[in-house]
């Protein structure tokens, strides 16, 4: 199973869609294995990609966050916010040296379509209102993390109106 491509989820017809980052009444809150709690309200206002991995015990996660651990420099230097949103109450962040939230009733894997009967793996470009704008779900992670880069500062770059037109390359 693979969910690939552009986000139909907000067109430029619908500019009062939902945020990725609201539920119907209130913003989602992201947990750390240590006990912190970030409001992701926090990551409106710059394009975010948003990851959801398996954990530790996924050979294909360890890989995924690998390659984004290589790249981390390049989010921050492009003023992208990077969330990896684990299924495991393991903190990983340790290994990685970046932020992994736990989420392992999968309550925001659910909410981001990223749960049949379990977890899968899934990237998400969000724009800086927290519209989905490309996403792939699937049993295997995304790899090419410079595709998902680009397609990040693209909207980064982009006004408000072409947000809505970012088509991934």
């Amino acid at each position: 199973m693979t969910d690939a491509g552009l986000c139909s989820s907000v067109s430029a017809d619908e500019p009062t869609a939902a945020s990725y980052w609201q539920t119907e009444s209130e913003s989602l809150t992201l947990h750390k294995s240590t006990g912190d709690r970030v409001d992701t309200t926090k990551y409106l206002g710059s394009p975010t990609v948003v990851v959801f991995v398996i954990g530790r015990v996924c050979h294909h996660c360890n890989a995924q966050l690998g390659a984004i651990r290589d790249r981390t420099m390049d989010f921050k230097a492009s003023k992208i916010n990077l969330v990896v949103v684990s299924s495991s109450a393991d903190d990983t962040s340790d290994v990685y040296d970046m932020d992994i939230f736990a989420d392992p009733n999968c309550q925001v894997f659910k909410h981001f379509d990223c749960f049949t009967d379990q977890p899968n793996h899934g990237t998400f470009v969000l724009d800086s209102e927290g519209h989905c704008r490309w996403k792939e779900i699937g049993d295997q992670p995304f790899m090419d993390i410079g595709h998902v880069l680009r397609t990040a500062r693209k909207l980064r770059n982009a006004t408000k109106d072409e947000n809505a037109a970012v088509t991934s390359e």
